[in-house]
């Protein structure tokens, strides 16, 4: 009898500390988006890249040095023609983290990039997207630059 205020208890913690995600197939659609923009990105095809892409955002990245880290903004347009001018690039990501709440979504992964078939660098990449008239777009894309690449990837 006295059971149920205790199991209530449980749930409601359990509710509580749940991570904040999709529990529908947002996490699945967000992660379509940011696959489009990858094959884009490895084929050289900036108008792939762009279908996914919101107009105006950014693209922001840090190369971390001993003196004081490097910041770079970039528009996304001026990202992509760079990318599709200037050789042969592949870049993959692996156990993404997704939250979605409402419109609003964030993908968080390691990555590696290469170029020419040769290991350029490694980090975190970071993808925000907005639901803008019903689909899921990237507003702002931030990456961490590290040369020091773990083996194996």
């Amino acid at each position: 009898m006295h059971r149920w205020p205790a199991l209530l208890g449980i749930a409601a913690s359990l509710a509580i500390a749940a991570p904040v995600s999709a529990q529908d197939s947002s996490n699945a659609d967000v992660l379509a988006v940011v696959d489009t923009f990858f094959e884009g990105l490895n084929t050289a095809d900036a108008v792939l890249m762009n279908s996914v892409v919101a107009e105006g955002s950014l693209v922001t990245f840090v190369v971390e040095s001993d003196d004081r880290p490097d910041l770079r903004v970039r528009t996304m347009e001026q990202a992509t023609e760079g990318l599709v001018d200037g050789g042969n690039y592949y870049e993959e990501y692996w156990e993404p983290t997704v939250l979605v709440k409402g419109p609003i979504a964030v993908v968080w992964a390691p990555y590696l990039f290469d170029v020419d078939g040769k290991r350029s660098h490694c980090g975190i990449d970071v993808f925000n997207l907005l639901r803008l008239e019903g689909e899921w777009k990237i507003t702002a894309i931030q990456y961490s630059v590290d040369e020091g690449c773990p083996a194996g990837r």
